[in-house]
């Protein structure tokens, strides 16, 4: 799983509850499994790759949320987690992330279980820090816990007033934001038209469902009141410095901006104050 995702104010159970020694063991397991891993900063940011932009069947109006993967069903053991969320906040940010794990997936659930796992046990997370994972066939997996759904009810990752459980995906940006991330590394391999396609049909369906302009780089201020500005839907390294989501899927942020707009059109552009809008538990 991504390795700056971590943000030690909101995603631990509770403090101190990390165990330096076997976090770091399990991190070269991790990494060995991954088949080397993402590659450092400087190597992808050097990485020059051309390919044809995917060919998605978008269509404008109406967003209709895609079918997810609940926990029950990818076999989440909801034992290991906290037994509360860390807080709430309204959706202004949508951030792309890769898992910088092996792109060979034969059994999605099995990926999804093991990085919750590695979230949770290893790291000291109190759930997985991403709100969906999607697989190399595009399958969507319903990350963090929200809440107990009734039956049929959409497993949309928010309370029921369309405010999204706060995430651990992004450091000291995980309020207000929604982490997505592709099951694979994409440092220098392309995500599957598959993946990519349940990604703009997921992130359309956000962006309609908040009002987020999906061409738009709307001001941002933390939970500590650093103020910033980056895109609404942007890569992982668009705000941190990291490989994450990988050089290809970066190429292809400009695609998934574009291919939102098309489907929702714009919205007008809005501060998103988390210290106004968010809270915790």
């Amino acid at each position: 799983m991504c390795e700056l995702c971590f943000d030690p104010r909101v995603v631990h159970a509770s403090p101190g509850n990390i165990d330096t020694k076997s976090s770091a063991i399990a991190r070269r397991s991790f990494l060995r499994l991954a088949v080397g891993g993402a590659a450092t900063v400087a190597a992808a940011s050097a990485l020059v790759q051309t390919f044809d932009q995917p060919v998605v069947s978008a269509s404008a109006g109406k967003q209709r949320m895609p079918q997810v993967t609940t926990r029950s069903q990818w076999g989440a053991d909801e034992s290991i987690r906290g037994a509360t969320v860390i807080g709430w906040a309204p959706v202004r940010k949508i951030v792309i992330h890769h898992t910088a794990s092996p792109n060979r997936v034969k059994n999605a659930a099995a990926t999804v279980r093991y990085g919750y796992n590695y979230h949770v046990v290893t790291r000291g997370f109190s759930d997985i820090g991403y709100h969906f994972l999607i697989s190399p066939d595009g399958e969507i997996f319903e990350g963090r816990r929200a809440r107990t759904y009734s039956a049929g009810e959409p497993h949309t990752g928010e309370d029921g007033a369309k405010n999204a459980v706060i995430g651990g995906h992004s450091l000291g940006k995980n309020a207000g934001t929604v982490g997505i991330a592709l099951i694979g590394n994409f440092s220098d391999v392309k995500p599957s038209n598959a993946a990519l396609s349940s990604l703009a049909n997921l992130v359309a369906w956000e962006a309609q469902r908040h009002s987020i302009d999906p061409l738009g780089k709307d001001p941002y201020i933390d939970l500590g009141g650093t103020k910033s500005s980056f895109y609404n839907i942007v890569g992982h390294r668009g705000i941190r410095q990291t490989a994450c989501p990988g050089a290809t899927m970066i190429q292809l942020m400009p695609w998934l901006r574009q291919e939102s707009a098309n489907r929702v059109g714009s919205y007008p552009g809005r501060t998103a104050d988390m210290r106004r809008l968010a809270w915790l538990l």
